[in-house]
């Protein structure tokens, strides 16, 4: 397979590029306080990029060579049209706003996965990738400084800052080892200036887990002992120099964590509860099926008349999806976690990254939102498909 410069590589350049408008359009509306036809014309752009990711997959699958495992391509097919019909047995009418939220990964992670294994490597350069990730952090800072002034309330005024954190995995594959700690310490301090409880103990854990299983993981007990040693001086420092820092905004971060019992994560135990309540109480079609795409937002209230969403994907899922959709989400993330035992098993170079991937996962999609009514998850799909793509390659012996 040539490496020159071809159509499917600059469309997939493109396709990062589009992902990357889709969200500065979303950062740009936050920060100088856009009307809602320009939130419009960023839905139309996500729109588009969901489209030129498919476009994308069909083009790569003209090549009858290129196969996904049967299991993974099964999983994400389901995952994209079953949205689509629970929205039409519920008589939904399908927006491009829930389009471009809510399924634009996976055609995503697919595309991902055909160029990788087409070209037998990604094919957007780590300039690009460079490029990308200084202009997230680059659009975060005045976000951060719109929440600390007051005015950021709302989650969705600094949610789009957690884009640092899902684009890290690609910047640490294209990073040389001894080098990999700058993008990390970059990134833990952006996130830290949210004080949003979630991201910091996202990125504190993942990049945890990542130093203790970076390198190679036979390493002697003394060796891991001192690098937990390690990992917790850093994070003493950490908390030390941001807590100091928050403190000039009037902002206690350790108070902020001793309000988890008393706050219930923001109200998460409250809402959870809510949701399942709504679900328990539904026939046996829908509890199967599903109540339809955003269901929860727009049948589910709290204190008479507040719109909510779950804040957690499973119970998102099981009330927008059904069991049905439950079971297609668990199933995907079962097999997220089968590469994670295999590179483990295997004591791979990219475990490390690809743990924290995993512990960022897992983190947002148990407190936040991930895969439903998320976009932050784009970034990550994009790994995820590179990483599928390597072990097929591995398993072929074709990886370079």
């Amino acid at each position: 397979m040539s490496w020159k410069v071809s159509p499917r590589k600059v469309l997939m350049v493109l396709l990062m590029c589009m992902i990357t408008v889709y969200h500065t359009m979303t950062m740009l509306y936050y920060i100088n306080g856009m009307d809602s036809s320009f939130l419009e014309k960023r839905y139309i752009i996500g729109t588009m990029t969901m489209c030129l990711a498919i476009l994308l997959v069909a083009v790569f699958k003209l090549n009858r060579r290129l196969k996904m495992p049967l299991g993974i391509g099964i999983t994400l097919m389901l995952l994209f049209v079953f949205p689509l019909i629970t929205a039409k047995l519920n008589h939904q009418y399908i927006y491009h706003t829930v389009i471009s939220q809510t399924l634009m990964w996976i055609p995503i992670c697919a595309a991902s996965y055909y160029s990788t294994l087409y070209y037998g490597r990604f094919p957007v350069g780590k300039k690009i990738i460079y490029l990308i990730y200084i202009w997230l952090i680059a659009l975060s800072i005045p976000l951060i400084g719109i929440h600390l002034s007051g005015n950021g309330d709302r989650g969705s005024v600094i949610f789009s800052v957690y884009l640092c954190l899902t684009v890290v995995p690609l910047v640490l594959r294209e990073t040389k080892y001894k080098r990999r700690y700058y993008p990390i310490l970059c990134t833990l301090v952006v996130i830290a200036s949210t004080t949003k409880r979630t991201g910091m103990l996202a990125a504190c854990f993942g990049f945890a887990i990542f130093y203790l299983t970076d390198g190679n993981s036979e390493k002697s007990i003394k060796e891991k002992l001192e690098r937990i040693i390690k990992i917790l001086i850093l994070g003493a420092i950490i908390i030390a120099v941001m807590t100091a820092t928050m403190s000039v905004f009037g902002i206690d971060i350790l108070e902020r964590f001793s309000e988890l019992n008393s706050d219930g994560g923001s109200g998460r135990n409250y809402i959870w509860a809510k949701v399942l309540e709504s679900f328990s109480s539904s026939d046996s079609t829908r509890k199967i099926f599903g109540h339809g795409i955003n269901s929860v937002f727009q049948s589910v209230t709290i204190y008479s008349d507040v719109r909510i969403k779950a804040h957690n994907d499973f119970i998102e899922t099981l009330h927008d999806y059904g069991y049905f959709g439950l079971f297609l989400l668990v199933t995907f993330i079962f097999m997220l976690f089968k590469e994670w035992y295999n590179q483990f098993q295997e004591h791979t170079e990219q475990l490390s990254i690809y743990s924290f991937s995993m512990v960022i996962t897992i983190f947002f999609a148990t407190f936040s939102y991930f895969f439903i009514e998320s976009s932050i998850i784009n970034y990550m799909a994009v790994y995820w498909g590179i990483v599928f793509a390597e072990r097929r390659l591995r398993s072929e012996g074709l990886e370079e």
